[in-house]
């Protein structure tokens, strides 16, 4: 299939605003690390914080309760910068009465099982998603469909541009069970 680039705006990993997950959740490191991020650096030294996939997606679940359509959703780090999501989700709890959701919904009827998978970019204080791979069950979605069903999911994100990175961050970069973030 070939790469359709677009911006999978994490915008999990880039709001400015969170959920704080209960003491005992290991959601709170994320949460912690984004809040460290929001603040000034202590000088020009470089500054690396680490994620782990079990504290990411504690941190996913944690932030996206209140979100009905969304059953699970985990995120997979990999070497390379290739990351992985997996959501299960019920179609027909999304709300927004829109065109794309009205045609997912026709298409797609009930619990699904959305995986998508693909590459960081950051490049020139810019991140970006290239996706090589998405499927809803077993049903590969063209390139085409990539950009409205994503604009559904992830309403108010213009997919076509790269999304600055924020907070003096300059590199995004996974390795095997690992999400590092630099600045």
């Amino acid at each position: 299939m070939k790469k359709t680039a677009f911006l999978l705006a994490l915008v999990f990993l880039l709001k400015p605003a969170f959920t704080a997950p209960s003491p005992d959740n290991p959601g709170l490191k994320v949460d912690q690390v984004f809040r460290s991020l929001q603040e000034p650096g202590e000088g020009p030294e470089i500054e690396e914080f680490t994620i782990t996939e079990d504290e990411f997606n504690a941190w996913l679940r944690a932030n996206t309760a209140d979100k009905e359509y969304i059953l699970d959703l985990k995120a997979g780090f990999h070497d390379d910068n290739q990351v992985d999501f997996t959501m299960e989700m019920d179609l027909g709890r999304i709300e927004d009465g829109g065109y794309y959701p009205q045609m997912v919904a026709t298409m797609f009827k009930g619990r699904q099982v959305l995986q998508a998978g693909g590459k960081i970019l950051v490049e020139n204080g810019y991140f970006s998603f290239t996706v090589s791979s998405l499927s809803i069950n077993e049903t590969i979605i063209t390139p085409a469909l990539i950009a409205p069903l994503i604009s559904m999911l992830l309403p108010g994100y213009d997919l076509s541009k790269p999304l600055e990175l924020p907070y003096g961050i300059t590199d995004i970069r996974s390795s095997e069970g690992v999400l590092t973030i630099t600045r």
